[in-house]
């Protein structure tokens, strides 16, 4: 049984008239395939993803999401459902990234199973070839609905012992004459430390290298009270007088030769360069969402390829609801 922590366990809060899967174990064959043959089996057709989806979002029953009734509803043969006491007329895919989507639900499923299994990331190219689509913007555009879903695992604080760093990536930028060019960019990388092997890790793309920007970025990726280690720089200053333990690692050149002050995060630096590297479509445009998408799967590395699909699947089911309940939040604050 994988054990995670609540923020990216494998069932998110719930949100609006969502009722997702209980805390459980999945079930292979049953709540996710492992092979893309147990996916074509799973999903042969549109009614099964349909089901599919019935079953992420009300897995004890129909619940209107208007009067919470709890009969059985109306169906059409288009997948609509009728609340039989008050007549609300609901999709299953409403809420989703999938609402409003002229694309298959079965295409979509092949997709985010195509997204999920490979190690490195998919660009549009291949996923315009994976769902069949004729308009590269509209695979662009689902690529990017896909990555902003990735985002919604990525919201918990770390804890504990956290190692943050910056450092330096690559990534092509065009400019106002077409021209492409190599240009640097400044990432800000924070990383639990695991017993024994790494652990979460949170990477945002800094505008300016400034003192007030770094404390920013650990104050909305760390949870306050917790220790952080740094290198001696000065623009770290302030985290000790803003609820932060403190402490500075010393470069390796002032003690033994050869040293590693932080590997936790020299590691996942070098992870990440080789990885925006490897990958299709990475410009300096798109950067912050090819950072989601690293942290996504550099977090659940040792998910097997059928339970990261599920864990998708979810996110993807409940996209829309969380996002609207966050905008209300904010202009209500």
């Amino acid at each position: 049984m994988l054990r995670e922590r609540q923020d990216e366990g494998f069932v998110p809060p719930r949100s609006g008239s969502f009722r997702v899967i209980e805390a459980r174990v999945p079930e292979p064959g049953r709540d996710f395939p492992r092979t893309r043959c147990e996916l074509d089996e799973m999903f042969p057709d549109e009614n099964a993803c349909r089901d599919y989806l019935e079953r992420l979002r009300w897995p004890n029953g129909f619940v209107c999401p208007r009067c919470e009734a709890h009969d059985d509803p109306w169906r059409s043969g288009s997948g609509l459902m009728i609340c039989g006491k008050c007549s609300f007329l609901i999709a299953v895919t409403h809420g989703s990234i999938f609402h409003g989507s002229c694309t298959p639900l079965r295409t979509w499923f092949r997709a985010i199973w195509e997204v999920t299994t490979q190690k490195s990331g998919v660009g549009a190219t291949c996923l315009q070839r994976v769902m069949g689509l004729r308009d590269p913007k509209a695979a662009e555009l689902c690529i990017t609905k896909l990555r902003r879903t990735m985002a919604l695992a990525l919201h918990g604080r770390l804890s504990g012992a956290v190692e943050v760093a910056r450092s330096y990536v690559e990534v092509p930028q065009t400019s106002v004459f077409g021209r492409t060019s190599l240009q640097k960019a400044v990432v800000a990388i924070a990383m639990e430390r695991g017993r024994g092997e790494t652990g979460r890790a949170r990477i945002r793309r800094l505008d300016r290298v400034r003192p007030r920007h770094v404390t920013r970025f650990v104050h909305n990726v760390v949870d306050s009270g917790s220790e952080v280690f740094t290198a001696p720089w000065n623009g770290y200053g302030k985290l000790a007088q803003q609820g932060f333990m403190h402490r500075v690692c010393t470069h390796p050149l002032m003690e033994d030769i050869g040293q590693v002050v932080m590997p936790d995060v020299q590691q996942v630096a070098s992870l990440l360069n080789v990885w925006l590297w490897s990958t299709e479509g990475v410009t300096y445009e798109n950067l912050d969402d090819h950072l989601v998408e690293f942290c996504f799967r550099f977090n659940r590395r040792s998910y097997p390829r059928g339970l990261l699909f599920y864990r998708m699947m979810i996110l993807a089911s409940y996209e829309a609801s969380k996002r609207r309940e966050e905008t209300t939040a904010r202009r209500a604050g």
